[in-house]
């Protein structure tokens, strides 16, 4: 053999050279494995995950929910990747996650053929047997012991190992798991417009679900109900109002099982139905009724929704400072996601602002994303703010349909008397001395001069304006402004913003979690019991120095 002359080394300080794009080796080594890795792992992760692997987390995750009994904990993290999944997802998905995970559901499945095609796809089929084939010829390798050495055989298991995931549910979880596929059946009728076959799904889910009284399937439950009265009200008002008995029934058999989610979805649900037709009445009276209190809300969205109805129920009802209290309060706690339902909360918070007489600050209409909805409340506040009221009537006339759909119509109608009274200030602010039909004109009044009279005496009564009538003369006196400060108004601003301060600091208390009663009892069982342990060994130790005495 003969030997092949070796490369000289480079000296020491030598400098390599490398001509146009040429690379050292050891450079070209380093590179090779940097695109091995970058085309590895990495590509691995940015690789999208398939809806059917989604959802069979989903089922999974609700089979561990249920088997450790705390399916409200995990209820976010579901109904988020069902979210995810929820613009992919195919009936031929649900097919496969009922044939997978639920193999022997044949009720479910004859109940959702009639709504969905369950038809699963050639492709579909195919990958399905050739895994099936795969794990058997897996399992006869590994019977007649072909497979050699121990790091091939971890290889090849690994390799054709089903998913955790993947594997049928348990049997103490079936009921639920079906819960969650009506639930994804429902989703997907609603998503392709077919609300009549959602409603009558649903329909069917809800009878289905009376025959089951189990804590862990509240949270899906609500849910069900939700979608249930969702489905109804895109079907029509009709549909909307034939449940209302139906969900009265479910609200009296939720609070016989118990169940604190279900009557907070129910509860809102038929708050909803109640102001969805102007019975303002029948809401507060079911409010009052139904046995309620800030502590017993477990899921935060259901309350914002119930602050929100109250404060409805509240302007409706001449209550404002309560109505804005309790408006003001769901704007806090609701979700930053819940865009439309932020939307909803300004501009009722506005109305409610405009007829305490408050103007709101030019923030409230500036906010990123809904300068366009609250800009017909923003033209609306601008007249309020000068006082004219030909220009409030033009802004109510040119976007009355816009406040017809938003059920603030009433609330508008009140506001002439607002806009008559700023107008009213602003004229005894420029005036000392002004002629009622000088008013009548500046406030474009065309009643005459007896009802502006009345007008004016009336928002004299009411403190609005410092002035007097001269009967006789008619006209106006303004009295001379005295200074604000030798008043109690700015008494009561620092007692409404401490009390305002007050209150959030007794709500922040009051959401902080602490722990049980009988945990406080076991540690103090505990600590005693070391106490007289400790007691029972110094004297057992006094005892000995004795008898060595």
């Amino acid at each position: 053999l003969r030997r092949e002359p070796r490369e000289p080394e480079p000296r020491r300080g030598a400098r390599t050279r490398t001509m146009g794009n040429e690379t050292a080796p050891g450079e070209a080594m380093d590179l090779d494995t940097k695109k091995q890795e970058s085309t590895g792992p990495a590509a691995a992760e940015k690789a999208p995950i398939k809806v059917f692997d989604l959802l069979c987390q989903n089922v999974h995750l609700l089979e561990e929910a249920v088997h450790a009994k705390e399916t409200s904990l995990c209820m976010g993290r579901l109904m988020r990747q069902t979210s995810a999944a929820r613009k992919r997802m195919t009936e031929h998905d649900i097919a496969k996650l009922l044939k997978t995970k639920l193999p022997n559901s044949n009720e479910v499945q004859q109940t959702l053929a009639q709504f969905l095609d369950l038809t699963v796809r050639e492709d579909a089929k195919i990958a399905m047997e050739t895994d099936d084939n795969k794990e058997n010829d897996a399992a006869a390798e590994a019977v007649n012991g072909t497979v050699e050495g121990g790091k091939k055989e971890e290889k090849t298991s690994a390799a054709t190992a089903t998913p955790v995931h993947n594997r049928p549910t348990r049997a103490s979880a079936v009921p639920e798991c079906e819960i969650y596929v009506f639930l994804l059946a429902i989703l997907k009728l609603l998503d392709s417009g077919s609300d009549e076959k959602a409603r009558e799904l649903s329909g069917i889910v809800v009878d289905w679900l009376q025959s089951f009284n189990r804590r862990t399937m509240d949270s899906l439950a609500a849910r069900i109900y939700a979608y249930f009265s969702w489905s109804h009200e895109r079907c029509g008002d009709d549909h909307l109002q034939g449940i209302r008995s139906k969900l009265l029934t479910l609200q009296r058999t939720a609070i016989l099982r118990h169940d604190e989610i279900g009557q907070e979805t129910l509860l809102n649900l038929l708050l909803h139905n109640y102001l969805h037709f102007s019975l303002y009445d029948h809401a507060d009276k079911l409010r009052s009724k139904t046995q309620l209190t800030s502590n017993q809300h477990r899921n935060v969205h259901q309350f914002c929704r119930y602050l929100f109805y109250i404060g409805k129920i509240r302007a409706i009802q001449l209550d404002y400072t309560e109505s804005k209290e309790k408006l003001q309060q769901a704007l806090r706690k609701v979700p930053s996601g819940a865009k439309g339902f932020r939307i909803t909360l300004h501009k009722w918070l506005c109305m409610v602002h405009l007829l305490l007489g408050e103007i709101p600050e030019r923030t409230h209409f500036t906010t990123p994303g809904m300068r366009r909805a609250l800009k017909p409340y923003f033209s609306l506040t601008q007249a309020i703010r000068k006082g004219d009221l030909k220009t409030f009537q033009q802004v109510a006339q040119r976007h009355w349909d816009q406040f017809m759909e938003d059920k603030t119509h009433n609330l508008i109608v009140r506001l002439q008397h607002n806009v008559i009274r700023t107008g009213l200030r602003n004229i005894s602010k420029a005036y000392s001395r002004v002629s009622l039909e000088d008013v009548s004109k500046m406030l474009g009044l065309s009643g005459g001069i007896e009802e502006v009279e009345c007008i004016v005496a009336k928002a004299v009564r009411d403190g609005a304006i410092e002035a007097k009538i001269d009967h006789a003369n008619k006209w106006m006196t303004t009295n001379e402004a005295s200074d604000i400060y030798s008043t109690f108004e700015p008494q009561q601003a620092f007692h409404s913003r401490i009390m305002f301060c007050l209150n959030l600091h007794n709500e922040a208390v009051k959401a902080m979690r602490y722990k049980p009663k009988e945990q406080k009892d076991k540690d103090s069982a505990e600590e005693a019991r070391k106490e007289r342990l400790q007691q029972e060994q110094e004297i057992a130790s006094a005892l000995e120095e004795d008898d060595e005495f």
